[in-house]
């Protein structure tokens, strides 16, 4: 795990491709306000951060539509073609 976060601190200044982070505010597993310090250091001009009032580390799972719901919009608007929405 060091090792993973030796590499990700080298790369995040040179992230400029979009960047979408999700998390949870009562994340057991990770510290929550470690996503506010990566996207501080992304120079990405369109980054997101979202803040999920959740009390677990997995919050993608079928329960959570919300997450769906902004991952979509989130590829949606940063998709040169478009991305269709999902089928009923």
């Amino acid at each position: 795990m060091r090792r993973f976060i030796e590499v990700y601190q080298a790369v995040l200044p040179h992230v400029t491709l979009p960047v979408l982070l999700i998390q949870a505010r009562g994340d057991p597993t990770v510290r929550p306000e470690s996503a506010q310090q990566i996207y501080d250091r992304l120079p990405s001009s369109h980054k997101q951060l979202l803040w999920k009032e959740r009390n677990r580390h997995v919050i993608v799972s079928p329960h959570d539509a919300d997450v769906h719901r902004d991952i979509l919009t989130f590829l949606q608007h940063q998709s040169p073609l478009g991305v269709p929405p999902p089928p009923p």
